[in-house]
């Protein structure tokens, strides 16, 4: 499960949805339904659209996820304060 959410907080997702949202935005699939089905375009845009916010949405939520471990792990070892194992009380 760590895995995915590095893959998500990566600049590299956030390049592949704006590559995939460029792709789907620009000239060639809008025309695919042609100026008879405007309400199949309209969909289409919509659909587009709501995947890549989506998308986004999810890259913020792994992103402040991942950003609250790390701070969580700071305050449970906090950097300059190491544990000596023989110091357990005997």
């Amino acid at each position: 499960m760590q895995r995915n959410f590095h893959f998500l907080t990566s600049s590299t997702y956030l390049l592949c949805v704006f590559g995939a949202a460029f792709l789907l935005l620009v000239w060639p699939f809008p025309t695919i339904f042609g100026p008879d089905r405007p309400v199949a375009f309209f969909v289409y845009l919509y659909v587009a659209w709501g995947g890549c916010i989506a998308a986004v949405f999810l890259w913020a939520r792994a992103s402040a996820r991942r950003q609250a471990q790390r701070r969580h792990r700071m305050l449970q070892n906090p950097p300059g304060e190491e544990s000596d194992p023989d110091e357990d009380g005997a």
